[in-house]
């Protein structure tokens, strides 16, 4: 069986990286979500693959998808 865990934190647009990358190393995290973190996410990165092998790394963001695609509202989806 493969048991996963995630983890989904709004940062509001602020950048609490220090606390982001504690509580993903405390709780083991596999995927993390993060909504309103402001670009650029290296500095998350960085912290997330610090003192071992590059574990995390960039899916996507909502914003590569442009602002269009959310001209419609949720319920477009």
């Amino acid at each position: 069986m493969i048991n996963l865990t995630f983890m989904f934190w709004n940062t509001g647009g602020r950048q609490p990286v220090e606390q982001v990358v504690a509580l993903v190393k405390e709780r083991r995290v596999d995927i993390l979500i993060l909504a309103e973190w402001p670009s650029p996410v290296v500095r998350l990165l960085e912290g997330l693959n610090s003192g071992g092998p590059a574990r995390y790394s960039l899916l996507f963001t909502l914003q590569s998808f442009g602002s269009s695609y959310f001209s419609g509202g949720v319920t477009s989806w």
